[in-house]
């Protein structure tokens, strides 16, 4: 037996919930990646803004007087500048290079100034009049890099050195910490505002558009009876994965119910054979063993006339129980899937003469005429199980001249058609009613004139038929009139 399987419903194991709580992880994830690139795109516009603003400012310190000649450094006009540059913008930090970059002098705390010596390639970048933002070395922040202005210090076309202005110093630097705690704040307090009223408002859409569907279907599901229709298939987008999943699970209901129909009807059908099954076996078995009795318990009573008699009617008993036993299961063997059929050509028209030949004894014991008409071509080739389709044959012939008063006729023919070959079987008997056609195919199944004959057959000669014919893709039709003959037809298909 299977395991019981418990639904669970907690708040956070519901699809809604879960596609919330995915909605959610994404805005965040998504907002964290947007504010990262745009603060990296902020951070380099506000550099090269930055650089760009104050591109000049080395130039005009250099042009005010020399800090720099080949005495060295100017220090009271560099104090007198840094200074001045300080009261102007007080994020300015001004520095003296020689050619190589190194620092000889600036007007900043000795111990804060780490770096003693400048990357020259940045300075060569700018003064080339690349792209800003031009990123350069920060001596009071050795792992950083920082906008930057430069100017070199030229005397009579001789290069000193340079003013290195890094534009960046570090009061901007505490004064945008100090105003970036606030943004930040300000900024994932609006977004976590908008994650989760976003969330609110996707899981009441899921809610009501995509999981309230769902979940009626689970309803649908939990409670479906197996056999019942309650779920029909509906008509919908196509493309909606919920309409094509609720069709899918009426589908599978409707095929369950029609599958368990089907079993019924194949249970009813297996009990109504068993029984025919044991009433017609019964019946030769009960008056073979009658005879049997007779034949021992009254031996010395019973004359030599009177025993063959006895032995007679066991022996046609007998006959019959053999016939019935073979027809059962020939029939079981070819309802088998695994039937393999093997095919030839042969003429049609030489099985129906072997057919006709075979049968004639019986048909001139009932005082039958058994005639056969071939085609005006002169013969006919067809591709199918010789052998089965002479039992289809045999079949057809006997039961027609069972059902055939003395002195009627059975006809065999065959006509040659565009796609095939049209075998019949006719006759001048009895008929089948109406109301008996579509039951005639049935095992067991005897018409009511056939019940009182003296030559009862199995009631499987036509469902042998109809199987056979069936393995062979093919269709038997019947037509008939009550007391005007009933004729068969088949068709098969051309050698070839």
């Amino acid at each position: 037996m299977a395991p019981e399987y418990s639904v669970s419903t907690g708040p956070l194991t519901s699809l809604s919930a879960r596609m919330a709580l995915i909605f959610l992880g994404l805005v965040v994830g998504l907002g964290g990646s947007l504010i990262w690139l745009a603060q990296i795109t902020a951070l380099q516009g506000e550099l090269a803004a930055l650089q760009g603003i104050n591109r000049s400012t080395a130039m005009y310190i250099a042009e005010q007087a020399p800090v720099i000649d080949e005495q060295g450094v100017n220090e009271d006009r560099l104090s007198e500048l840094a200074a001045r540059a300080m009261i102007i913008n007080p994020a300015l930090e001004i520095y003296v290079l020689n050619p190589e970059g190194v620092v000889l002098a600036h007007r900043l705390p000795a111990e804060s100034v780490v770096l003693s010596e400048v990357d020259t390639a940045s300075i060569a970048s700018f003064l080339a009049g690349d792209g800003l933002p031009i990123m350069g070395d920060d001596p009071r922040r050795p792992d950083e890099l920082t906008a930057f202005s430069v100017a070199p210090v030229m005397i009579e076309g001789v290069l000193y050195g340079y003013v290195y202005v890094v534009v960046g110093g570090e009061v901007y630097h505490q004064m945008k910490a100090a105003a970036e705690n606030t943004y930040y704040q300000n900024l994932f307090t609006s977004l976590a505002m908008i994650a989760v009223l976003s969330t609110v408002l996707v899981g009441g859409w899921l809610t009501l558009t995509v999981t309230r569907p769902l979940r009626q279907l689970r309803q649908a599901m939990t409670e479906y009876q197996v056999g019942d229709r309650s779920l029909s298939p509906v008509s919908g987008d196509s493309h909606n994965e919920v309409t094509q999943l609720q069709h899918c699970f009426a589908t599978l209901q409707d095929t369950i119910a029609t599958q368990l129909e089907s079993i019924e009807q194949l249970d009813r059908t297996r009990r109504e054979l068993i029984a025919n099954v044991s009433h017609d076996l019964r019946t030769p078995l009960a008056a073979l063993q009658g005879a049997l009795e007779l034949a021992v318990l009254k031996s010395d009573e019973l004359s030599k006339a009177e025993q063959h008699q006895v032995l007679q009617s066991a022996h046609k008993q007998s006959v019959r129980l053999g016939r019935l036993v073979n027809d059962l299961f020939e029939l079981a063997s070819l309802e088998t899937d695994g039937q393999e059929l093997e095919t030839e050509s042969f003429s049609i028209c030489e099985l129906l003469q072997d057919c006709r030949q075979d049968l004639m004894q019986l048909a001139e014991r009932r005082g039958v005429t058994l005639a056969l008409t071939m085609p005006p071509e002169g013969d006919a080739w067809v591709r199918a199980d010789i052998r089965l389709m002479q039992r289809v044959l045999d079949n057809l012939v006997a039961n027609a001249i069972r059902h055939t008063p003395r002195g009627g006729r059975v006809m065999l023919s065959v006509e040659v058609l565009e796609h095939g070959s049209r075998i019949a079987v006719a006759d001048t008997g009895v008929g089948i009613d109406s109301h008996e056609l579509p039951h005639i195919f049935d095992r067991f199944y005897q018409s009511k004139e056939t019940e009182h004959s003296s030559q009862i057959g199995t009631g499987l000669g036509l469902a042998i038929v109809k199987r056979i014919l069936a393995i062979h893709e093919t269709d038997i039709q019947v037509v008939s009139r009550v007391n005007q003959g009933t004729r068969f037809e088949f068709d098969l298909a051309h050698a070839g």
